[in-house]
């Protein structure tokens, strides 16, 4: 059984205009300890919790984690975690979950996320650069990540990820933007265009890692199974 762990609002971040990222550095114990893609489970209220994934890598995770959420909805977890001010301290379990990096890759790895589904994504794909760089790896993989979301103004982290593929460090980054008509930078569409720029033979040998709205999942599901793709490679958590 997980134990309670405490942890006090360090920094409060405004991606864009709907979505927010806190830092937290721990309290007690002095270091989270967790997986990539893993989250945590808050204290809201009595016998209330909500979850929130983690955005930060473990190893790059010494005394403080970030998480990433969508204001929109504006329930009870996001008017708490709003409330808070820097200092506060919140009461939580975690690393929880399943949805985690295999033990070993495939030369491809795609990652495909819509809006704050991106977070834990943003948690694997520095963990594999990072195991890398201590050489846990002995090969890195070709890492894609492919992001949706409706309008430009909805983007985050993307200074961050071209960062990483103009140093090479990742494969390939589109953006695509489901509302807009015209992009010059980005992809129009949905993100399962994605599939649409790869041969069959880079797509069979690879895994996949989803997670966002439902609705995203089921239809990349579906056009990878559509291809013969094996559904043992394909990894999702919903968000919503």
């Amino acid at each position: 059984m997980l134990k309670a762990s405490k942890a006090s609002l360090k920094n409060k971040t405004k991606l864009t205009s709907t979505v927010v990222e806190f830092e937290f550095e721990m309290v007690d114990p002095l270091r989270l300890v967790f997986k990539a893609g893993q989250y945590i489970a808050i204290d809201i209220a009595p016998k209330v919790k909500r979850q929130y994934s983690i955005a930060s890598s473990p190893s790059n995770s010494k005394k403080s984690f970030k998480i990433v959420i969508d204001v929109k909805p504006n329930g009870i977890g996001t008017k708490y975690l709003m409330g808070l001010n820097i200092g506060d301290v919140i009461n939580f379990i975690g690393g929880i979950g399943l949805f985690i990096l295999p033990a070993r890759f495939a030369r491809d790895v795609f990652f495909i996320g819509t809006g704050t589904g991106l977070a834990p994504l943003k948690s694997m794909v520095e963990e594999i650069l990072a195991q890398n760089a201590q050489g846990i790896l002995s090969t890195l993989p070709n890492i894609h990540l492919y992001f949706g979301t409706r309008y430009k103004e909805d983007i985050f982290y993307e200074d961050s990820f071209n960062k990483y593929l103009q140093e090479s460090k990742i494969k390939d980054y589109k953006i695509f933007l489901s509302r807009e008509q015209n992009s010059k930078k980005h992809q129009t569409g949905y993100v399962s265009k994605f599939i649409d720029f790869h041969d069959v033979e880079v797509l069979h040998g690879a895994q996949y890692f989803l997670c966002g709205s439902g609705e995203m999942i089921k239809s990349v599901e579906g056009l990878l199974i559509d291809k013969n793709i094996n559904q043992a490679s394909i990894y999702y958590e919903k968000f919503y």
